[in-house]
């Protein structure tokens, strides 16, 4: 037995899969893309996967769902009245009938494995687990096509919901590009930069964009929420398809999903970088991540000077432009940088005066009097809120700016 904390638990669940003939999982949850990928190689290996995941709240990801049931056994866990289905068990099926379980407060999910202070027990089952989990499984039906449609179709909306403010006084038209939310003579506190990214989010939804800025998918949380596993992996050798659609901003099936922050849709020679596995490609993702993890490790003091150099050092390798080192950044440390790209130096020009041209921007003088703008905005320095989901914005608030500038045209 031992006691299993959120550091650990990635680590752990890989190294029993290494050994696992079979898993068996019951969430409440289901969300996050890396250990689901990891989940997904061992089915494709030929091992036995199933898993019973609940859908109350719209919190778990459509793409999970369909993820899962492409290369698992999935089925939907329903809720039943005020009862949810909130269980968060893992069952793996060693060699010899030997059973490792975890039970604990872990979703399969981007808080359960990498952001919230998480405990699982690890146990060895003498058949109690298995008992529990088999009367779960037996009598609900496959998941099909079809349900996971109708998930999606009905599925509240649970980000954008939660982030309204409780007492918002914006008076704010969302009829106006949203720079005109965050304009620097605004001086805008805490509540009131909260205030404008909902006013942001309902502003890019009426206007018709596939995107939003809140909800948990198609969103600027969402991509943020993605691609934070990957900057603490120890290499880039091995990535899956939807880890270079991650860094790289683009997604054929989902209409540009994870492109919010700069796509490099049309950047070939970074694609092929992150696609191709050469000997060169790898000495340069090695360099790449190797730069990003200072960036993370970065004191907000040293914070710009960081940045700056690691912004440079990126763009030494051909083919990696300023829109492709300031979105790494920004993916990287959502709390301190910022993209530049074609579609936010306007938007930034007009609030603090800035440069019009990503070249331009991009300079590492530029670039650390963007970020000094940004740290001296009231809403940013304010300390960390309690409530959890405000958390996760301010979390983000840098990287957010571009929910603000992207578009506008003067």
């Amino acid at each position: 037995m031992r006691l299993i904390t959120t550091n650990d638990l990635t680590p752990s669940f890989r190294d029993h899969l290494k050994s696992a003939e079979q898993v068996d999982i019951a969430v409440a949850w289901a969300s996050m893309q890396a250990p689901i990928d990891d989940l997904l190689k061992f089915s494709k290996s030929g091992k036995t996967v199933r898993a019973l995941v609940g859908t109350y709240g719209g919190a778990t990801s459509v793409q999970a769902l369909r993820d899962l049931r492409k290369h698992a056994n999935l089925k939907l866990a329903p809720s039943k009245g005020n009862s949810i289905f909130h269980p968060k068990f893992y069952l793996f099926h060693l060699p010899n009938k030997k059973r490792i379980c975890w039970v604990g407060s872990a979703n399969f999910s981007l808080g359960g494995f990498e952001r919230n202070e998480e405990l699982v027990h690890e146990f060895e089952d003498t058949g109690y687990a298995q008992k529990w989990f088999d009367a779960q499984w037996n009598g609900l039906k496959t998941a099909s096509k079809a349900d996971i449609d109708e998930y999606e179709e009905n599925k509240p909306n649970w980000v954008r919901t939660t982030y309204q403010p409780k007492k918002s006084k914006s008076k704010k038209s969302v009829t106006k590009h949203p720079v005109s939310l965050v304009d620097r003579s605004a001086g805008l506190d805490w509540n009131g930069y909260v205030d404008a990214l909902n006013a942001c989010d309902a502003y890019w939804k009426v206007q018709g964009y596939h995107f939003s800025v809140l909800d948990d998918e198609w969103s600027y949380v969402d991509t943020i929420k993605s691609a934070a596993p990957l900057f603490r992996r120890r290499n880039w050798d091995n990535l899956t398809s939807d880890d270079v659609q991650i860094l790289l901003g683009h997604k054929e099936d989902t209409k540009g999903a994870y492109g919010l922050l700069g796509s490099m849709k049309s950047a070939r020679t970074v694609k092929n970088v992150f696609l191709e596995p050469t000997a060169k490609n790898l000495k340069v993702r090695r360099s790449i991540l190797d730069t990003l993890k200072t960036v993370l490790r970065a004191p907000g003091s040293a914070f710009p000077d960081v940045a700056v150099s690691a912004m440079a050092s990126i763009k030494r390798h051909p083919g990696f432009g300023v829109g492709v080192a300031t979105r790494l950044l920004a993916l990287a440390r959502p709390d301190k940088a910022v993209s530049v790209n074609q579609g936010s130096c306007l938007g930034l020009h007009r609030l603090w005066e800035l440069p019009k041209t990503p070249s331009s921007l991009g300079t590492q003088k530029n670039y650390r009097r963007l970020l000094v703008h940004v740290y001296n905005q009231p809403w940013y320095h304010t300390p960390q809120p309690e409530d959890f989901l405000e958390q996760t914005i301010w979390s983000m608030r840098a990287a957010l700016i571009d929910s603000f500038v992207y578009g506008y045209d003067d």
